[in-house]
């Protein structure tokens, strides 16, 4: 047992290698870690589960019943990725989507890849800069086309992952939710996010119509023209890509926080149109990267502090824990501590010594109302993904195209292709990981101020807090952290709050 864990370990550190590797590159991980894949065939091939679950149900101690069952989900969940990537549909959505030229006018005519989220960030970057209504509507309708053409090959896969699952046991992806989660009340977190689009549908239209106006769109708005009415390229100046480092090292001097003072982690930067940034836990403790990209600005900032939250998280991880403690965790809590520190940025108390001083009510406004369309994301996907969670292993998602469509709608007040319905989709019901981060982020904060005031960015007392809670790395759920904190039940009560602010 210890010799599977011990080489778990170095499979995760060769796969986070890789989607570095990719992401500074901008190219596609599929063939790196399919490499990385070949290399620990031993575990990708599924081998060793059979020892891992055995090792579940012959532990006596409640504690390691968790800890074997953590691993032997993580290392599951590491199979099931391998073997979809070695699908025949997979390499060919991928060749397909990089190779895919888009139709549309002459001027921006160029090579797309929309399966890659690099290429699609160059695309709504594209789209945020178009003044022109009609070169953004002409735009908008070949991506979806593009899009559109791929979705055959994309609800294959998506089928074939399906019987994937079914060949580990679970006859549905919220079979295996369940499993992965089973302290999640799937249903409960739908109807919550039911109640959260309809609780601040009003807060969003009316920060939607303004935006409209003084951006020039006088008609109803489409989805080719929400980057273009919610885009901060006026703001962007403010913010440069050189000046993010040292942005972020301001924000959290008073926490003594600084990630110029942490050795063992590494920041970098490279060159794209869209802003971007990652952190990589290539050895949680010891070797932490964190990569930017594009050219900093309002957008680049707010990615650049929540990976630098992730960055913290991991350097200060004990290097005493677990592998299950590692990379085994609840994915809610590292995007939680992302969440946090990300959302400084719409703080009026930071944005007055920020170098958006001079002009702190618009550039708080405008973070507040592209994030408010954020969580009404989530919450629209968690919708759609408790359908295709349903489906059956081998059904085909097909049925569910429109249905997302008319939900794009009702989150973002646009009218919207149906095209794109399986992009981002998870049948495991990541976005419900996705809904817990952000309450458990927006508790945090309100933690935070109570106790350390309204600027406890500025106190050591917080970075000591924040230290202590890092150093458990990933022991902990998302709930069990909150009950731990006496912060409560994870609830949407705190987001509506903050939607009410626009």
């Amino acid at each position: 047992m210890p010799l599977i864990l011990d080489r778990f370990d170095a499979y995760c550190e060769a796969a986070e290698r890789a989607r570095l590797q990719a992401f500074r590159g901008r190219s596609p991980a599929s063939e790196l870690l399919a490499e990385v894949d070949s290399r620990f065939e031993d575990l990708s091939s599924g081998d060793c589960l059979g020892q891992l679950e055995a090792a579940v149900h012959t532990a006596t101690l409640t504690a390691q019943i968790e800890s074997n069952r953590r691993q032997h989900r993580a290392l599951e969940s590491s199979v099931l990725e391998a073997r979809a990537r070695a699908l025949p549909a997979c390499a060919e959505l991928q060749e397909r989507s990089i190779r895919s030229p888009v139709a549309i006018p002459a001027e921006l005519e160029r090579p797309l890849g929309v399966h890659d989220a690099a290429q699609q960030g160059d695309w709504r970057a594209s789209l945020a800069g178009e003044p022109l209504q009609e070169l953004r509507s002409r735009t908008q309708a070949a991506l979806d086309r593009s899009v559109g053409e791929h979705n055959e090959l994309r609800e294959e896969l998506f089928a074939r992952r399906g019987d994937l699952r079914c060949g580990l046991g679970f006859e549905s992806g919220r079979a295996r939710a369940e499993a992965l989660r089973p302290q999640i009340a799937h249903d409960a977190w739908e109807l919550r996010c039911r109640t959260l689009l309809d609780a601040c549908e009003g807060s969003w239209i009316d920060g939607l119509r303004a935006a409209c106006v003084r951006m020039g769109v006088r008609e109803e708005p489409t989805q080719a023209d929400l980057p273009w009415v919610l885009q901060t390229r006026d703001l962007d100046a403010l913010l440069p890509a050189r000046r993010m480092l040292d942005c972020m090292d301001f924000a959290l001097r008073g926490m003594r926080l600084q990630l110029n003072d942490l050795q063992g982690v590494a920041v970098e930067h490279v060159a794209g149109a869209d802003a971007d940034a990652r952190c990589f836990a290539i050895r949680p403790t010891f070797d932490v990267v964190l990569v930017a990209r594009g050219n900093g600005g309002v957008e680049g900032v707010r990615s650049f502090f929540a990976a630098g939250a992730r960055a913290l998280l991991w350097h200060f991880a004990s290097e005493s824990l677990a592998v299950d403690q590692t990379r085994a965790i609840d994915p809610a809590l590292p995007m939680a501590w992302s969440l946090l520190f990300e959302d400084l940025i719409a703080d009026p108390l930071w944005a007055e010594e920020s170098p958006a001083q001079l002009r702190v009510d618009e550039f708080v406004h405008r973070v507040r109302l592209r994030r408010l369309l954020e969580v009404r994301s989530v919450a629209g996907q968690v919708i759609h993904e408790v359908g295709l969670a349903a489906l059956p292993g081998g059904a085909d998602p097909h049925a569910l195209a429109s249905a997302w469509a008319e939900q794009r709608r009702w989150v973002t007040g646009c009218s919207q292709s149906a095209s794109g319905y399986l992009l981002r989709a998870d049948a495991e019901l990541g976005s419900v990981d996705a809904m817990r981060a952000r309450c458990l982020a927006a508790a945090l904060a309100v933690h935070l101020r109570e106790r350390f005031g309204s600027r406890f960015w500025k106190e050591p007392g917080a970075g000591s807090l924040l230290r202590e809670l890092w150093n458990t790395g990933g022991t902990y759920s998302a709930e069990e952290l909150s009950a731990a904190l006496g912060l409560g039940e994870l609830q949407i009560d705190l987001l509506l709050v903050d939607a009410a602010k626009l």
